[in-house]
């Protein structure tokens, strides 16, 4: 499991970091332990639901070690970059 802290990260996974580039875009950064085809299944698994409705954050484009999605802005705790997260735990603290 990757425990590299990363600037404006938003969620972990077991092999993966979702951190936010700007408001609009997000970058899921895989793991060296992860296979190069995770990625590529990950990324055609969602270009196949793109294709089929909207519900699904959209893929932007892929990296060697990462993919770029669309940021879904959901006002909610958990969707804010942990940076924001302890500023604002603090504040209510």
């Amino acid at each position: 499991m990757n425990t590299q802290k990363y600037p404006h990260e938003l969620s972990r996974g077991f092999n993966n970091v979702v951190v936010a580039i700007d408001e609009t875009r997000v970058k899921k950064l895989f793991d060296k332990t992860s296979r190069a085809s995770d990625m590529g299944s990950e990324a055609k698994k969602q270009r196949y639901a793109n294709a089929i409705n909207g519900l699904v954050a959209k893929l932007i484009e892929t990296e060697h070690d990462a993919i770029i999605m669309e940021r879904l802005r959901i006002i909610a705790y958990r969707d804010q970059e942990i940076e924001k997260r302890v500023i604002w735990f603090e504040l209510f603290e």
